[in-house]
């Protein structure tokens, strides 16, 4: 008798477990696709930029404007580029938490005996 209790919990547990693994799925699949979607707004964002800056080189009344545009080409795409991957990096490390909570609050409830 005391093993069917055993076994119920223990049921019960990886029942628990089995939510927060498709919780932890479903966390990491939409963590997903707004990365991408900031990764291709991003890509966007930089090749606009190219694509000014060489319109405003063509466009250069002489050789002292076009290397001031492209020396602020280069420091401004430096910055964004730092910027862009300290955004990217926080997306990471805001989707891993978010991918882990309904599996750590799984293994909590198990450990608990919820």
């Amino acid at each position: 008798m005391a093993n069917t209790g055993f076994f119920d919990r223990m049921t019960d547990a990886f029942s628990g477990l089995g939510g927060g693994f498709r919780g932890f799925g479903e966390e990491v699949n939409a963590k997903g696709r707004e990365l991408n979607v900031r990764l291709i707004e991003m890509a966007q964002e930089n090749t606009e930029h190219g694509f000014n800056t060489a319109r405003a080189v063509f466009e250069a009344k002489d050789m002292s404007e076009v290397f001031q545009l492209q020396q602020s080409a280069v420091r401004e795409g430096l910055e964004r580029s730092v910027n862009q991957t300290r955004e990217i990096a926080e997306m990471f490390a805001q989707a891993t938490t978010a991918a882990f909570k309904p599996l750590s609050d799984a293994v909590e409830d198990v450990r608990s005996g919820d």
